[in-house]
This record gives structure tokens, sequence and C-alpha cells, in this order.
């Protein structure tokens, strides 16, 4: 029987522990909520599924991408779709466990749209110098290229 559960809460609470028994016990699918998952080279900053965890229980958002590929929310709802049409089309339950909240929240809430990219011809320091200026408080470094765009 088809139906989705999400096994929230803090890093090293025991969450792959329970989604691992209740995916065996329940013949259910897995969706991994952690953002280090993906990455094929990161084994160890993560509560990646073992091998043997991975050869038994189908596994969805681990081992996709390697560390110089780029993961964002558009790409793991992409991967959250697969999930749950692999889950639905076998009538089995699925399992979505993590920390990342943000993720959560986006597959609950969905995307939100695309921000346009503004093509100001202003460089860093003088967009951080406006920020500043509209939000002396707001908490961001100088040099963070992503945020200022």
């Amino acid at each position: 029987m088809f139906f989705e559960i999400a096994l929230i809460g803090t890093t090293a609470s025991g969450k792959t522990y329970i989604a691992n028994t209740l995916a065996r016990e329940f013949d259910a699918v897995v969706l991994s909520l952690d953002s280090l998952c993906v990455y094929k080279e990161i084994n160890i900053a993560s509560a990646k599924p073992s091998q043997d965890d991975l050869a038994s229980i189908k596994y969805f958002g681990v081992n996709l991408l390697s560390v110089n590929e780029h993961f964002n929310v558009e790409l793991f709802i992409r991967e959250y779709q697969k999930a749950k049409e692999f889950a639905l089309a076998r009538n089995l339950p699925l399992i979505i466990v993590g920390g990342t909240g943000f993720y959560l929240k986006t597959m609950i809430d969905g995307l939100s749209e695309k921000t346009l990219e503004s093509k100001s011809s202003l460089n860093n320091d003088e967009i951080y110098a406006l920020l500043l200026n509209i939000d002396p408080n707001y908490k961001i470094e100088k040099n963070d290229t992503y945020r200022l765009k």
C-alpha cells in the first residue's frame, strides 16, 4: 500500500537506521533528504546507507553525482518525483529520511517561481554597499557572490 512518511531529526539521531529497519519490514522505498548523500565520493560526513543497505533496499537520492557536479533543490524535486512514481507504480510505501528541512519544505510547498537574475553592471563591492544601505543588519560576507547576485 502506497503512503509517504518522513523521518526528520537532528544529525546522528538514528534516522537512517530507523528508515532501513522500516524499509525492510514493509518492503518500502527510501528517499534520502541528506544533501551530501547525493555525492558518490562523500561517505564520511553524511549518513549515507552502507553498501549492504543499498543492495537490499531501493534508495533514491544516493550516489547520484560527483563532487564537481552541482546539486540543488530543483534536482532534488526531480529525484523525489522519480522515487514517488517508482513507489506508486509498485504500490510500496515511500520513506523520506534526513535532516535537510529545506528539501522537505519544498516537497510540501513546491518550488517558488525563479527569481530573475539581475543583469546589473554593478560589481560585488557596489552591490554589497547597496545592501548595507538597505539593510545594515543583514549578515552576508562581502565576497559572497552567489548571494549578492
